[in-house]
């Protein structure tokens, strides 16, 4: 029997193939709360240039201000947003979001304390986002019965379809804006 040899160079080209890799070290990593909070700023610059594409003007809340009340402000026209931006790298392989709601010693956190008019979810590797309204997202999981998640972080899994499925939700692909920042 003939085995065939590959290049992996040419392997690592095929688009599924990187996502697969990526979601499986990612998900194999230890958890890193630097390392993670740096990845989820470039990717809420991305967000916000893609907005800004949109014809929105935003600018993030300084990173420094701890548990500041959202992560952006957007404007268009007269009106304003504020946004949170939620990036969840699992979402594109488990189809569900997590969506805190209480630290790991019981205290509201989270959905639950948040004051961003909107929340964003991301799912980087494939270059999607959906918005809502906060308050949407809140009434979504009162009037669902989303599992219930308290390990470390309390929180709901929420299936992407009942995001994407919400009538105020709004589903773009940001992936020509990606191609320009790479």
């Amino acid at each position: 029997m003939k085995i065939n040899s590959f290049n992996f160079s040419t392997l690592m080209k095929t688009t599924v193939i990187k996502i697969v890799l990526i979601t499986i070290l990612f998900m194999s990593a230890t958890y890193n709360w630097n390392n993670d909070y740096q990845k989820s700023l470039i990717e809420d610059n991305k967000v916000l240039a893609a907005f800004s594409a949109w014809g929105y003007t935003g600018e993030h809340v300084d990173s420094t201000v701890k548990n500041s009340d959202y992560d952006a402000i957007l404007r268009k026209g007269d009106k304003t947003y504020t946004i949170e931006i939620k990036n969840d790298w699992r979402a594109a392989g488990t189809q569900n979001f997590f969506v805190e709601t209480g630290n790991a010693n019981g205290k509201p956190s989270g959905l639950t304390t948040s004051k961003a008019s909107h929340t964003v979810f991301t799912m980087p590797q494939n270059n999607i986002l959906l918005a809502l309204k906060t308050e949407d997202l809140r009434a979504l999981i009162n009037d669902n019965d989303f599992r219930e998640m308290n390990k470390p972080t309390m929180g709901v899994l929420i299936p992407v379809t009942a995001i994407a499925n919400s009538t105020t939700c709004v589903t773009k692909t940001y992936k020509s804006i990606m191609k320009e920042l790479i």
